[in-house]
């Protein structure tokens, strides 16, 4: 199995947000990891789908070689039946996931995690994100993209030292 060098956590919609790991060769305090983010507007036009895929394969490049390198933890889409009461739906996420998906078959690289929308916000509030001091002020939807990401990280690759400084 091939170690797990990039991890990014994806917010899909409207406006996508990002959020990723770089994996440090060595060890590292948390505070000085590699960590990014970015949110990508316009998503439910080609332009914006666009960006966001030139943006992601910037990200990725220095992995290319590596087959299941990196990791995209990407929220899923649920249309509820609960909420069929609704007049209106909007599904540019469910656009947003489906040419994710593509992209991803196209990058022996990218291994893609489904995640569900409550599981990374489950966990991880603000104040939590804000004790990792990964919070990012005025980046919404990179900060859930970053829960979905953190939720990954700890509670499927049980890279526990990020609950330490929740103590």
């Amino acid at each position: 199995m091939t170690e797990t060098r990039l991890i990014i956590g994806m917010d899909p919609g409207g406006t996508t947000g990002l959020s990723w790991w770089i994996s440090p060769r060595e060890p590292t305090p948390l505070s000085q990891q590699l960590w990014g983010q970015e949110q990508i507007g316009a998503c439910s036009q080609e332009l914006g789908l666009c960006q966001l895929f030139l943006k992601l394969d910037d990200i990725i490049y220095p992995y290319s070689g590596n087959p299941r390198s990196v990791h995209l933890a990407m929220e899923g889409f649920d249309f509820r039946k609960d909420e069929q009461f609704r007049t209106k739906i909007d599904y540019t996420a469910a656009e947003v996931i489906g040419a994710t998906r593509f992209w991803t078959a196209l990058r022996p690289q990218v291994t893609l995690i489904r995640s569900g929308a409550g599981l990374g916000k489950g966990f991880w509030g603000d104040d939590k994100i804000k004790k990792l001091n990964l919070w990012v002020p005025g980046k919404k939807h990179a900060m859930d993209a970053r829960r979905h990401l953190l939720r990954y990280m700890v509670f499927e690759l049980q890279m526990n030292e990020l609950l330490l400084p929740l103590r």
